[in-house]
């Protein structure tokens, strides 16, 4: 049996995050850091990884891609609905392994399909286990937000590079990026209802 270390000085606990490099991902690997966790990034695109996180010095706290990790807090983050089930199937076999506290972090939306696809994704996860929490962004709006992350940034990109005024109809809810990574670790790290 290895001994208990959660309370030894150098203890870190491990964050492991389901993400392609972006604003909200990158703003939650800084808030992470900064409250003396550990992270580990598992995702595909490993380059734009190192390119996002090249201003964080605190290396040794950060890997990108583990061959292993045990997490004691997993995120997940699927705004715009098109990560893959192998990419879910992936999220549930870690949890299984180690059991780690989960958020899931998708967008709020009105609109059918990615509705219907959010209630697929949220029965997958209540047959996985009661240890996931489900949390829903509106759009994001801050620095380094990817045209994915947040409908609303891409309706106003379009209408920029097409010289045109963007069409913007439907409702809106605008998340600034740092407080919803700020809110996120927080939900994480609560001990009330997960989400």
């Amino acid at each position: 049996m290895s001994p208990d270390t959660s309370f030894t000085p150098d203890y870190r606990p491990t964050v492991a995050i389901f993400s392609e490099p972006g604003g909200l991902s990158v703003a939650l690997v800084e808030k992470l850091l900064a409250n003396f966790c550990k992270v580990a990034l598992v995702s595909d695109d490993i380059k734009g990884w190192e390119e996002v996180t090249s201003h964080i010095t605190q290396k040794n706290f950060l890997e990108i891609d583990p061959a292993e990790v045990s997490p004691e807090y997993i995120i997940f983050i699927d705004l715009d609905l098109t990560k893959k089930t192998s990419d879910y199937e992936k999220l549930i076999k870690l949890y299984s392994k180690s059991a780690a506290k989960v958020l899931v972090v998708l967008p709020y939306s009105f609109n059918i399909q990615e509705s219907i696809r959010a209630e697929v994704i949220q029965e997958t996860l209540k047959e996985a286990g009661s240890d996931f929490g489900i949390i829903y962004l509106g759009d994001l709006v801050g620095p380094r937000i990817k045209e994915y992350e947040s409908y609303l940034v891409r309706v106003l990109m379009e209408g920029l590079t097409k010289n045109s005024l963007p069409l913007l109809e439907g409702n809106y809810y605008p998340v600034n990026v740092s407080d919803a990574a700020r809110e996120i670790a927080k939900s994480l790290f609560s001990f009330g209802p997960y989400g």
